[in-house]
């Protein structure tokens, strides 16, 4: 992780993003879930991270971060 990197809920590794599909696209919403171990709770993706917080993976990205178009 970089020194810029910011601990959010959106930079974690358990972090899944939510979107919805409008005008022919899909587009982010202002929420998503933490899904790790024994819980899956919705936040905010610029929430300050908890303690359970872990970086993301190169697997992770490549399944959960859509890439550019």
């Amino acid at each position: 992780m970089t020194e810029t990197t910011e601990i959010t809920c959106e930079t974690c590794n358990y972090f899944l993003q939510h979107y919805i599909f409008w005008r022919g696209q899909y587009r982010r919403v202002g929420y998503g879930h933490c899904c790790h171990e024994d819980h899956c709770r919705q936040c905010r993706p610029e929430k300050k991270a908890c303690p359970d917080w872990a970086e993301q993976t190169e697997e992770y990205k490549l399944e959960h971060v859509p890439m550019p178009s």
